[in-house]
């Protein structure tokens, strides 16, 4: 588990899905949902984000793990007001969490 990115605008911090506290669905799509979460724990603790959940069998079944991580390159060196940037990315045995 634990950031996949080496970028330092991404946090390095080893985290997992405890951090943090899911409050609602924001979205749906091929691969998995986004979420409302807060941070529970570290530097952001109390903050909101969009957290979108991938599930990882179906991205490896349609061979997506290019696009992934051109996803989350994008959403990493992104800097916008108006698209969410990408601040943690961690994965456990079903899902990656961007």
């Amino acid at each position: 588990m634990g950031c996949g990115s080496s970028d330092a605008k991404v946090n390095q911090t080893e985290i997992d899905e405890s951090w943090f506290e899911t409050h609602t669905t924001i979205g749906k799509g091929g691969f998995g949902h986004v979420h409302m979460v807060i941070m529970r724990a570290g530097d952001d603790k109390d903050k909101m984000f969009a957290q979108k959940r991938q599930i990882i069998h179906n991205v490896c079944r349609d061979k997506m793990e290019m696009e992934v991580m051109r996803e989350l390159d994008f959403l990493r060196d992104l800097q916008s007001e108006f698209i969410c940037n990408a601040h943690y990315a961690f994965h456990d045995d079903r899902y990656l969490y961007l």
